[in-house]
């Protein structure tokens, strides 16, 4: 695998500042659920695939770490419910 710059680091940082600006307004993370709003759902679906790759180990290393310093806690599934 290349290490560096990718096309997609751009994107991938600007999905990051989103998710980073949603939890300073909002505490928690961006929901999936029906009826949200689709900005939300997105970034929600984005969270997901984050976490699915820290889970299969293919999260490029310094992704963890911007997601690390910028949303503490991120690794973690929040629910209304629990």
């Amino acid at each position: 695998m290349e290490h560096g710059f990718r096309p997609d680091d751009e994107k991938w940082a600007a999905q990051l500042e989103r998710l980073a600006h949603h939890m300073r307004t909002h505490g928690l993370p961006p929901s999936t659920s029906a009826g949200t709003d689709a900005a939300e759902r997105r970034l929600g679906y984005w969270l997901s695939t984050q976490r699915r790759e820290e889970r299969l180990r293919t999260l490029l290393p310094h992704r963890r770490e911007q997601l690390d310093q910028a949303v503490p806690g991120w690794r973690t599934h929040h629910t209304m419910w629990a």
